[in-house]
C-alpha cells in the first residue's frame, strides 16, 4: 500500500481530516462520529451512496483509531471543528556537556596582548564585530519578512443569484424531496497548495453545496464527487483540501431545501489566486 492510499484511508472523507473517533456506517464506509452524526441528522443518508443511515449502527473502528492517532503524532493536522493547527511534539536534543578547559583559556588570555597590536588592525576588529552582527540581524530580518510574505492567503470571491432560470434537478427519496435549482462553477487552481471553500448565503435560503472532479454529471451525482462540503453554520458551507492545477474542479452550488432561490457568494482562500468559469 502507497502512503497516498494509507493516508486516504485516514481520513475522513466528509472532514477531509485524519480520523480521531472513526465509525463504521450502515452503507460500509468509515466517517468522523461527530461529523457523520451531525450529516445524518441533517440528510438522514448518505453521503457517498445516498442510502438511509441510523445513527444507532454506527460502530466504532478501534483499530482505525490508534493508527489515526500516531499518525497525528507525527504530522500537522487541523481540526475544522476547534479552528485550530495541531503541531507534533519536538523532538530532544543532547545537549553538549563538553567544558571548557581553563588551563587553555588562560593560555589565550595571556598571549592575547592588547599592546601588540596596531591602532589599524585594532580599528578593523572594532569594524568587522560591529558590522557582521549588523548584517547578520538584517538578513534574519528580511528573511522572515520573505517568509511571512509567502505565507500570506489570497481570496477570490464569485457571487451570483439561483432563480427559476437556473438549471434544476428533480430530486426524490430524499427528506425534502422537489425541484432543487443549482449552478456549476468551474474553478481553476493557479498554485498547487491547500484552499479553503466557503459557500455563503447572502439571502434567506439556506445554501448547500457539492464538489467534483473534471466533469459534473446531473443524471449521477455520485460521479466524480470529491467530498461533500461540511455543513458548520446555518448559512454557510466549507471545504478544506489539498487541491492541485493538474485538475479541474467543478463546485454545483444549490441550495438545502426544495423550490428555494436567493443570491450566494463563494469564496476560496489560499496561496494564489483561482479563476471562476
Amino acid at each position: 500500500m502507497t502512503e497516498e492510499n494509507e493516508n486516504g484511508e485516514l481520513i475522513c472523507p466528509i472532514t477531509l481530516e485524519i480520523f480521531r473517533d472513526p465509525v463504521k456506517a450502515g452503507d460500509g464506509h468509515i466517517y468522523e462520529r461527530e461529523a457523520i452524526q451531525r450529516w445524518i441528522l441533517e440528510h438522514g443518508t448518505s453521503p457517498i451512496t445516498r442510502q438511509t443511515l441510523q445513527i444507532n449502527d454506527l460502530v466504532r473502528d478501534e483499530q482505525l483509531r490508534k493508527m489515526c492517532q500516531r499518525k497525528r503524532q507525527l504530522s500537522v493536522s487541523y481540526n475544522p471543528q476547534e479552528d485550530r493547527v495541531i503541531l507534533p511534539p519536538l523532538q530532544n536534543f543532547v545537549r553538549n556537556n563538553h567544558q571548557v578547559n581553563p588551563e587553555i583559556t588562560n593560555i589565550i588570555q595571556t598571549n592575547f596582548n592588547m599592546d601588540n597590536i596596531s591602532n589599524k588592525r585594532l580599528i578593523l576588529i572594532i569594524l568587522f564585530s560591529f558590522i557582521f552582527p549588523s548584517s547578520l540581524i538584517i538578513g534574519i530580518v528580511q528573511g522572515l519578512k520573505s517568509s511571512y510574505t509567502d505565507e500570506i492567503d489570497i481570496t477570490s470571491t464569485y457571487s451570483d443569484t439561483l432563480t427559476s432560470n437556473n438549471s434544476y434537478i428533480n430530486q426524490t427519496g430524499i427528506s425534502y424531496p422537489g425541484i432543487y435549482y443549482y449552478e456549476t462553477i468551474q474553478v481553476n487552481i493557479s498554485v498547487d497548495g491547500f484552499y479553503g471553500f466557503e459557500i455563503q448565503s447572502q439571502s434567506a435560503i439556506s445554501i448547500d453545496g457539492d464538489l467534483y472532479r473534471n466533469y459534473f454529471n446531473s443524471t449521477d451525482l455520485s460521479s466524480n464527487l470529491i467530498s461533500y462540503t461540511y455543513k458548520d453554520k446555518k448559512y454557510s458551507n466549507t471545504y478544506f483540501g489539498n487541491f492541485l492545477s493538474s485538475n479541474k474542479y467543478i463546485l454545483m452550488i444549490t441550495t438545502y431545501f426544495c423550490c428555494s432561490q436567493g443570491s450566494f457568494s463563494l469564496l476560496v482562500t489560499g496561496p494564489a489566486n483561482v479563476y471562476f468559469y
